[in-house]
């Protein structure tokens, strides 16, 4: 493999991450602090099943922001594309 063979790639991870007992409480504070409006949280259906999210869509309301929720990423056709798909489950994003 030569220096040509690599495609440029750029990856961008989170700024910090919160790993401490209840951290998913600060969820609405920590996106409030970034001058969030509006969050779109992605997740799948054994998440939701199980009421782990409830927590993040409590900590987000009682900052006062509004949520949006994908749960059926995973069961979506394969050839349409990641907009079409968010559009359809997610209006006003």
């Amino acid at each position: 493999m030569t220096s040509g063979d690599i495609r440029p790639l750029r990856f961008n991870t989170a700024r910090s991450i919160v790993c401490e007992p209840g951290a998913i409480r600060q969820l609405g504070e920590i996106c409030a602090a970034l001058s969030a409006g509006r969050v779109f949280l992605v997740t799948d259906p054994g998440i939701i099943a199980a009421g782990l999210h409830e927590a993040a869509l409590s900590s987000l309301s009682d900052a006062g922001l509004e949520c949006s929720i994908l749960t059926t990423f995973g069961q979506t056709r394969r050839k349409t594309s990641c907009w079409t798909r968010l559009a359809a489950r997610a209006p006003g994003i």
